[in-house]
């Protein structure tokens, strides 16, 4: 077994890397941002060309000047981008980290949320609350699983403690998402995971409800073991939540087997539950969900919840889980508490319509200043006065949303 010390210093640290993806997220744009980009890019040349033809053709340099200058949509430019910083950086002292502008528009509108189970709905105090032996392997199977990051592992490694696997030599070990473990043990081809995996075994077990993980040695399942798992504090009021707040489908998607997967549902209060999925099994119910026109969401912890992540329109990660999982969800919940779900969501809705009020701001302070300066109400001097105090009041309006609790 290699052990490998890395330090990390600076943008290299797990604080570092945090910073850096605010500070991607604040400067990404959001669709709104991309449109307004694209009107300034004929709303100039039409203010440009509006104010030289009357300086040229009414010979009023003046008057052109003031169109000029009074036409410049300030407010609009920074209208947006202040209440992203805004909105985002209240997020994340709230532990809720969103990885770009575009995420914000995808979280408060969707409508269907799909649940990892294992380390997502729920904890990751396991305990092994069954085992059964054909043969006494328990050394081989704690050698193999002393070596894997699994929240199962855990529980089994410390079910096993009192078991020496020191001895053995242990080769070429691959996990293998989804199903399990597999390694070379002093000769013998040893696998740990669930029943599709490892084999079929010829024995019982008492347990109902329960995670199981089975092994094998030379493809005869010598053992099977049946984990415990409980609900995080928080899943059953979450799920409450999000049902009472828009979301209109919640589903379990797990690579656990039916059984475990069918009470931990009835325990959180889901009524649709698959089990025994593969990786790309649940990208296929993701992929059922978007056709039948939801906006997914999908919440997992797990390198197997890689591919759901991405495919939904919006990942959202558990602080706790897997650095793959951290690194291809859009939000990454720091502090695992499920109930920020809800939070982030209806907050996400709050700075969609901060934005949009900024919008109205600026557009109606253009509307108002032209209007004023063609019937003689509005000068340079007082043109600038509205022009300035309508970037002050979409920069107050923004700020707004660092005092505003989430939910």
């Amino acid at each position: 077994m290699l052990v490998i010390s890395v330090s990390r210093v600076g943008s290299g640290t797990v604080f570092g890397r945090i910073i850096e993806l605010v500070e991607d997220a604040e400067d990404s744009k959001p669709r709104v941002q991309k449109m307004i980009d694209r009107f300034a890019k004929y709303y100039t040349p039409v203010v440009f060309i509006l104010a030289l033809a009357v300086g040229i053709v009414l010979k009023n340099a003046e008057l052109g000047i003031t169109i000029l200058v009074l036409g410049c949509p300030g407010a609009l430019v920074i209208g947006i981008p202040v209440s992203l910083a805004a909105g985002i950086g209240r997020m994340a002292q709230e532990n809720i980290l969103i990885k770009g502008a575009s995420t914000i528009e995808s979280l408060s509108k969707i409508d269907a949320l799909a649940f990892d189970k294992t380390g997502t709905l729920t904890v990751g105090r396991l305990q092994v609350e069954e085992m059964v032996w054909k043969r006494d392997d328990r050394s081989l199977l704690k050698a193999i699983e002393s070596r894997s990051s699994h929240p199962l592992a855990g529980a089994i490694v410390t079910a096993l403690e009192d078991v020496d696997s020191g001895g053995h030599d242990v080769s070429g070990m691959v996990t293998v998402p989804g199903k399990g473990i597999e390694a070379v043990v002093d000769g013998k081809k040893v696998r740990a995971g669930n029943a599709k995996f490892v084999g079929k075994p010829d024995f019982s077990m008492k347990s109902t409800g329960k995670s199981r993980v089975y092994l094998s040695v030379d493809g005869e399942v010598t053992g099977g073991l049946a984990i415990g798992s409980c609900l995080r504090d928080d899943a059953v009021n979450a799920v409450e939540r999000l049902r009472r707040n828009g979301i209109r489908k919640i589903v379990l998607l797990s690579g656990d087997n039916q059984e475990a997967v069918d009470r931990i549902a009835e325990d959180v209060g889901i009524s649709e539950e698959y089990g025994e999925l593969m990786p790309d099994q649940k990208v296929e119910k993701i992929n059922e969900l978007r056709q039948e026109g939801f906006k997914v969401g999908f919440v997992g912890d797990g390198i197997n919840d890689g591919p759901a992540l991405a495919l939904a329109h919006v990942g959202l990660a558990i602080g706790s889980g897997t650095d793959f999982a951290l690194d291809v969800a859009d939000a990454v919940l720091m502090t695992s508490e499920l109930t920020k779900l809800d939070n982030a969501r209806v907050f996400a809705g709050r700075i969609e319509a901060n934005m949009k009020e900024n919008i109205v701001i600026a557009v109606l302070t253009v509307v108002i200043l032209l209007l004023g300066l063609v019937f003689g109400y509005i000068h340079m001097g007082s043109g600038m006065l509205v022009h300035e105090a309508s970037i002050l009041l979409v920069i107050l309006n923004g700020m707004r949303l660092l005092g505003r609790k989430l939910i």
